[in-house]
């Protein structure tokens, strides 16, 4: 009898958790329009390939831009996702290079547990770079800044990313790759991150 009683109380408590689990878990807007700090989730398709689907987080800077590989900075703030899909389109198609491309916020900027800003020194960096092992090939690593400021990259050696916003850390990081001669202009994306991401890579 205790037993049943017991089992009973189980199937009784379970919904309530899953709901209050649930009731944690908000939607994002997807029609509101992007703002500083809105963290987005923008898809290339076919850009490094036919049948690739390169995924990547993106956050809106204080000059309402991403980045993105081999186009740049491209300015999205106020733009609904709609009109800043058509903008990155636009940006790709300029330079003859034919991607599909899909969008998300994946974050608000209410939301937002990081901030646009300057990179500080033992924060981590989601550190994406393409065409080193291989053409389109992309690698990918979770970088901490260390005390004095630097990154360690892959072959190029240690950076100084201390007080830089990302554009210029993604600056500093292409003259490094070009100045030891490794790879000429390589697309790069640096984005701060959480160390809880270093285990949630974007997909290719």
């Amino acid at each position: 009898m205790k037993t049943l009683m017991r089992c009973v109380a189980i199937i009784l408590v379970l919904p309530t958790l899953c709901l209050a689990e649930g009731a944690t878990s908000q939607p994002v807007d997807q029609t509101a329009a992007l703002r500083t700090d809105d963290l987005v989730k923008v898809t290339l398709k076919n850009l490094f390939g036919n049948g690739t689907a390169t995924v990547l987080k993106r956050r809106v800077d204080g000059d309402g831009k991403i980045g993105l590989p081999y186009v740049g900075r491209v300015e999205i703030k106020e733009k609904t996702l709609a009109d800043a899909t058509r903008a990155i389109v636009k940006e790709y198609s300029d330079r003859k290079m034919a991607t599909g491309v899909t969008m998300a916020r994946a974050e608000s900027a209410d939301a937002a547990t990081i901030k646009s800003g300057p990179i500080a020194r033992d924060e981590y960096v989601e550190f994406i770079l393409w065409d080193l092992d291989a053409p389109g090939k992309m690698t990918r690593k979770v970088l901490q800044v260390n005390g004095d400021g630097e990154i360690d990259l892959p072959i190029a050696g240690k950076v100084k990313v201390d007080g830089l916003e990302e554009s210029a850390a993604e600056k500093a990081i292409v003259r490094v790759y070009f100045d030891k001669n490794i790879i000429r202009d390589p697309p790069i994306c640096i984005r701060r991150v959480t160390q809880a991401e270093e285990n949630t890579p974007d997909e290719q």
